[in-house]
């Protein structure tokens, strides 16, 4: 499922309508950008540290999970690094108090769709890595 096509434009269209809707109720609950900027980190730094310590087992000598996480390891790093970079721009610009009535949707609009991009390639990322040594999942060898 999540080597299709349509699996990318789906995770692509909700992970965008959810940032809109966090940007929205970021005027209402200005404490969802602190929410977001504390969640995207520690989401950042758990896909990262998961991927790392998947990447550098000794498990990759194994031809069916290696082909797993070469496959959906660059879908996970590439949201969660950018997740990172925004969470971080985005502590620089509450705690310097740059951040005005207008730059507060935005970033919360990158953060959030960020988030939920990462968490659609985590689901994709952990997916494959269990089923990685069934036989079920059309992954013969």
């Amino acid at each position: 499922m999540c080597n299709s096509k349509c699996y990318d434009t789906i995770s692509i269209i909700v992970s965008l309508v959810l940032g809109v809707i966090f940007a929205i109720l970021v005027f209402c609950f200005p404490s969802l950008f602190f929410l977001g900027i504390l969640f995207g980190f520690l989401l950042s730094i758990a896909a990262l540290f998961l991927l790392t310590i998947t990447a550098s087992s000794l498990l990759r000598q194994d031809k069916r999970l290696n082909d797993c996480i070469c496959a959906t390891g660059k879908r996970l790093l590439i949201p969660a690094l950018l997740l990172l970079a925004a969470a971080m721009i985005a502590f620089i610009f509450l705690t310097l108090c740059i951040a005005t009535f207008i730059t507060y949707p935005i970033l919360t609009f990158i953060l959030y769709t960020l988030i939920t991009y990462t968490f659609f390639s985590l689901y994709c990322f952990l997916a494959c890595l269990i089923e990685a040594g069934c036989h079920h999942c059309g992954c013969e060898e």
